[in-house]
């Protein structure tokens, strides 16, 4: 058996989470998702750490509620102390805080709330790309529909990026 997706993400983002995991899932990738998996009466911290600790990839649904989830931010130090690629999909056009802009400011985003089909397209090759798929025998079961789409923000990465670049330039100048 291949390892698996560890989904992280907000208990408050269960829906689109769920559907995530669902069209990985038919496309033949095994994910773990602490709403599911976690069973009654299991300790949820040291099953969390030990299914960061075995999976072969995290997917990160970043959205506004994630941004201020303090357990989040523990499950992503979690899986960069075990060397796990993090993917971060956005459910929403939100920017990371302070606090996960260090983790993942290197890292390329998906957006979920562009093109719900093409994205996770995206995100089953990337995840094939860091786990291979798992040889069910079954053909996959068609993707589940879109989530509701989220209105989107201004788009301020690239500002964020823009400003980040010119204060490094302005301090290597000096």
């Amino acid at each position: 058996m291949s390892k698996k997706v560890f989904i992280s993400h907000s208990s408050k983002d269960a829906k689109i989470a769920s559907a995530i995991c669902a069209a990985l899932e038919a496309r033949g990738h095994h994910c773990w998702m602490s709403s599911r998996d976690i069973k009654p009466g299991e300790n949820f911290q040291g099953t969390i750490v030990r299914a960061i600790r075995e999976a072969g990839v995290m997917v990160l649904v970043f959205s506004a509620n994630a941004n201020n989830s303090d357990e989040i931010k523990k499950e992503m130090a979690l899986a960069s102390q075990s060397r796990k690629m993090v993917i971060p999909v956005r459910a929403e056009d939100v920017m990371p805080s302070e606090d996960f802009t260090y983790e993942l400011a290197t890292r390329q985003w998906i957006d979920m709330f562009t093109d719900w089909e093409k994205s996770i397209e995206v995100l089953s090759d990337q995840v094939g790309e860091a786990v291979p798929r798992a040889d069910t025998g079954v053909r996959p079961a068609p993707p589940p529909s879109a989530p509701e789409n989220h209105k989107s923000r201004a788009p301020v990465f690239a500002i964020v990026a823009a400003l980040l670049l010119a204060g490094g330039a302005a301090a290597f100048w000096s």
